[in-house]
């Protein structure tokens, strides 16, 4: 899955938000799970 992700990045040079958008519609395609989501949204808060 990152894997995917990281290729995407190389491919697009994508602002904040588009990579944002990126993660969250692969991850509603594989984790449904809102606490994971939560989890990460802290998590790119930090990095951002």
């Amino acid at each position: 899955m990152r894997k995917q992700v990281i290729t995407l990045l190389k491919k697009r040079s994508w602002g904040v938000r588009g990579i944002l958008r990126g993660l969250r519609g692969v991850l509603s395609q594989n984790t449904p799970l809102s606490p994971y989501k939560m989890n990460l949204k802290y998590f790119l808060k930090g990095i951002t």
